[in-house]
């Protein structure tokens, strides 16, 4: 679940509308834990294009054609991006303040 997704059900949850919250008195605090599965799949999604080289050059090793590691590689990336749909996410905004504004903007 995405962290907008997340205090959406937060809301919900705890019989909260948020469409009549007043902004002037609401404030957002985010803590975040760095190795979370969020923090975990978009670092791994920074990551996937350096995952397709070394898996490429691996198989090549192995004699593996060129064309058939290339279709490998990228069943691979289009297999993990629909598993870690967090993944998508190449800003690579895990940090407190970028959830908070986040999280503020969208509510």
């Amino acid at each position: 679940m995405r962290p907008v997704q997340a205090v959406d059900q937060a809301f919900t949850d705890a019989g909260y509308d948020h469409q009549n919250l007043a902004r002037s008195r609401a404030g957002t605090v985010v803590g975040t834990l760095f190795g979370g599965d969020f923090s975990t799949d978009t670092f791994l999604g920074v990551r996937l294009a350096e995952f397709q080289r070394t898996l490429s050059y691996t198989l090549a090793r192995h004699d593996v054609s060129e064309d058939l590691a290339a279709q490998i590689s990228a069943g691979y990336a289009d297999a993990f991006l629909t598993c870690k749909p967090a993944a998508r996410d190449e800003t690579a905004s895990l940090s407190s303040s970028t959830l908070a504004s986040r999280i503020s903007k969208a509510f």
